[in-house]
């Protein structure tokens, strides 16, 4: 009779457990939803950094504008070069107005990049330790069905994770000119279970039981976060949980990425209005109808004194003007060109200067504010031999002054007339070598 008890109770056993449920696994498709939100968490770091390389070509081209702008305006006619100067004062200020986003915005695109990195890394690492659970050929925790049987690990591939084999995917550099769709990404990670029904017995990795140490007793997560684990095999581990938790909210990880690059891809994802206008001027085609806008005191110093308009046609000259300065010139010509202009550009301005300070010893410098010689502790005779001295007029009589007057402005008109000779022939000159 005990006997007969004994196997009425192991058959009981038995039964029941051949009933209860083992469920622990991924499906292959959601192993592979999971790693495509890696994948898209990646492409938002590369379309950040994608788009700082673009402000600063940005930066580049505007400034190379203002400078070839510079070189026309001093080679034109005075009547001609007023809107092409106006222009490339808007480059310059609009090159400036690019590096000063970019700056701004560093230590934004910095945290996106390596927070994104992390957390893609994060369901990488733990995508491939499913996988390559097994004896090598299948593995234990990745089914292709729902009635778990582990897939191939030789001939299966997980996007955004592993290569064909199991090893790590490195992401290629692959400028993406899209924002990455992070939200549809965890959108589309399943609701509820990850998708075993029935046959995942050989997973330890995907539930917790109370002996064993590394699950503890609490469904703790994994992946990211994405994952839940259930209590022992017979409850299936979920992406619910995860899911709620990373739906792009404002205290998730996913969450801040997301809107780091919402907000990056509004402030350096495009190049300002006025940028884009100036851009067109140093392209290969004509702008067809292109007008530019300058607001009043917008290039600074309340400075233009009202609002300027630079009509198409006028746009169609400057592109004309552009295009024929740079034709034949490679890069590098270019660039030469543009350093021995700023070089020259240097010289005039200070040989203009000097001649100017000696015609005048008066009258201030505009660049070296040479400042007038002054008359105080000198008698009269020492005064009057000192250039830029001029005596006390309360101390010498109308006739003196009168005199003295008319012999200053006689020699001083032979001067000027020298001087200006001479600083005519030099500017000629330095404006043909730089023309070379």
């Amino acid at each position: 009779m005990a006997n007969l008890k004994a196997l009425v109770i192991l058959a009981t056993a038995l039964s029941i457990q051949s009933a209860e449920p083992t469920k622990v696994g991924i499906l292959t498709a959601n192993l592979k939803k999971a790693c495509s939100l890696a994948q898209s968490l990646r492409q938002a770091g590369q379309k950040a950094n994608h788009d700082t390389a673009a402000r600063l070509s940005d930066v580049e081209t505007l400034s190379d504008l203002a400078e070839d702008l510079a070189a026309i305006v001093r080679r034109s006619p005075l009547s001609t070069n007023s809107k092409s100067k106006l222009v490339a004062e808007l480059a310059r200020q609009s090159a400036q107005e690019a590096l000063n986003i970019v700056n701004s915005n560093l230590n934004k695109i910095f945290d996106l990049t390596a927070t994104a990195a992390n957390i893609a890394g994060n369901i990488q690492e733990a995508a491939q330790l499913l996988f390559n659970t097994g004896s090598g050929v299948t593995s234990e925790c990745v089914s292709d069905a729902a009635a778990f049987s582990g897939v191939t690990v030789s001939t299966t591939a997980i996007p955004g994770c592993l290569k064909i084999g199991g090893d790590f995917e490195d992401a290629d550099w692959q400028p993406n000119l899209r924002p990455a769709d992070i939200q549809a990404a965890v959108t589309a990670l399943p609701d509820g279970e990850t998708g075993i029904t029935s046959g995942g017995t050989a997973c330890k990795l995907m539930h917790y039981n109370a002996g064993r140490s590394t699950t503890g007793t609490a469904g703790t997560t994994m992946m990211a976060g994405l994952i839940k684990l259930g209590a022992a095999a017979a409850n299936e581990p979920t992406f619910n949980d995860g899911r709620t938790q990373q739906l792009v909210t404002a205290n998730s990880r996913i969450g801040k990425v997301h809107a780091e690059a919402t907000s990056l891809a509004a402030t350096i994802g495009k190049n300002t209005a006025t940028a884009g206008k100036l851009l067109q001027l140093g392209a290969e085609e004509e702008p067809a109808d292109l007008t530019i806008e300058i607001a009043q005191g917008s290039l600074g110093d309340n400075y233009p004194a009202n609002a300027i308009t630079i009509t198409k046609e006028e746009t169609k000259a400057i592109h004309k003007m552009i295009k024929k300065h740079r034709e034949g010139k490679e890069t590098d010509q270019l660039k030469k060109a543009r350093d021995i202009f700023f070089r020259n550009d240097l010289e005039v301005n200070k040989t203009a200067c000097n001649l100017g300070a000696k015609l005048s010893a008066k009258q201030d410098c505009e660049v070296t504010k040479t400042e007038p010689q002054k008359c105080e502790g000198k008698d009269q005779g020492e005064c009057d031999t000192k250039e830029g001295c001029e005596w006390n007029k309360t101390e010498k009589s109308a006739n003196s002054q009168r005199k003295q007057k008319k012999r200053q402005k006689k020699q001083q008109n032979k001067k000027q007339e020298e001087m200006m000779g001479k600083l005519t022939a030099l500017v000629t000159r330095i404006r043909n070598l730089s023309r070379q």
